[in-house]
């Protein structure tokens, strides 16, 4: 089994230390992140149409977008989110660097900044910019986090010991997305969905690390305290 889980941890890219860090825990309990967030990326690209383009001004900053179409369940109501970011070359990002040795002839490298979400009606009116906080290493995608019956996005900000996410939940007041505040909890890493609440595995080292149970109250996701 834990050859298996290796084999799938290599081909999708997910870690599979929790194999060895939770030993202890069911063996179910250990797969189910696994296995989970597979599904979610085949069914993503199943029922989300993904539209991707990209264009470069005069000053070569080329400006990369993902356009992507989502539905809420509940009410059936649809919307555009786009997701975009500059490709900055390095003369422009960061000039200090333009004489240094170890970049010479590396003028056009281009570097991510600026990463942004566009929301936008069925009348491409535009409803909301969120400006991003963090990096974006590894895109966004959408599920429904918290049981609500609308789609949340999910911002994938990488990582090296940790996949790190940031979410952003849909308000039905507004109509628009909301970023969620994380209370008692480092991060949100490796993770899967329960009504209620979100089951975290956070590594600590490349062999040890702790399961939380974080619950929802609102906007808040908090780490539940026995």
């Amino acid at each position: 089994m834990r050859k298996l889980l290796c084999m799938i941890g290599l081909i999708f890219g997910f870690s599979v230390l929790a194999v060895y860090s939770y030993a202890t825990l069911p063996q179910e309990d250990i797969i189910a992140p696994i296995s989970l967030r597979v599904s979610q990326i085949f069914e993503f690209t199943a029922f989300n149409e993904t539209i991707k383009s990209s264009e470069s001004n005069q000053r070569g900053i080329e400006t990369k977008s993902e356009t992507y179409t989502i539905k809420h369940e509940k009410d059936e109501t649809a919307y555009t989110v786009v997701f975009s970011w500059n490709v900055v070359p390095l003369y422009i990002a960061y000039p200090e660097l333009v004489n240094n040795p170890i970049y010479r002839g590396k003028n056009n490298v281009g570097f991510n900044q600026n990463y942004k979400i566009q929301l936008f009606n069925a009348n491409n009116d535009l409803l909301q910019y969120i400006p991003l906080e963090n990096d974006v290493v590894a895109g966004i995608y959408f599920d429904d986090v918290n049981f609500d019956d609308y789609t949340d996005i999910i911002v994938n900000t990488g990582g090296t010991l940790n996949e790190t996410h940031d979410l952003y939940l849909w308000e039905t007041t507004t109509r628009n997305f909301k970023k969620v505040i994380y209370e008692g909890f480092e991060m949100l890493s490796y993770f899967q969905v329960y009504e209620g609440y979100l089951m975290n595995w956070a590594k600590a080292t490349a062999m040890t690390g702790v399961v939380q149970k974080l619950v929802w109250n609102g906007n808040t996701l908090a780490l539940d305290v026995p």
